[in-house]
């Protein structure tokens, strides 16, 4: 994804509704995001054992007005590994994950508007999918 042109997305989201994601953009950066306790309302996806250990490993604090998840930055392949390596330490030990475990994995395409930042891109983006997945969600539960 770090070397393909568009603007890409990938969402891993575990059965019980945790996730990870990527927001790789042209130029070859990551964002990579582990859900946070800052818009889930009542309920926790981590402890403050989970917070504190991503502080640990220099995931950047979730805060509500730029970035709501816990976050990552790299710029390029060169940290590829590194980030690799992070996210699994996040997937196995923050979030509890096993290799057993069921996980949806989500990517697309993102067509950017000329004009908009990266930023504002990105929670539009964070919108459109939390609907479609409400609108699953919904089928799923009718069913």
């Amino acid at each position: 994804m770090v070397v393909d042109p568009r603007c890409l997305v990938a969402i891993a989201e575990f059965s019980d509704g945790r996730y990870v994601q990527f927001w790789v953009e042209r130029d070859g950066t990551v964002i990579a995001e582990v859900v946070s306790n800052l818009h889930l309302g009542d309920v926790l996806a981590l402890s403050a054992r989970d917070e504190e250990a991503l502080r640990r490993d220099g995931w950047g604090e979730p805060s509500a007005e730029t970035n709501p998840n816990w976050h990552l930055t790299i710029r390029g392949v060169d940290d590829l590994w590194l980030l690799a390596t992070k996210v699994r330490r996040v997937v196995y030990e923050v979030l509890g994950e096993r290799r057993e475990g069921r996980v949806h994995i989500a990517t697309w395409c993102h067509q950017g508007s000329d004009g908009v930042s990266s930023d504002d891109q990105r929670t539009e983006s964070r919108v459109r999918y939390q609907r479609a997945t409400d609108e699953v969600r919904d089928a799923l539960d009718a069913d």
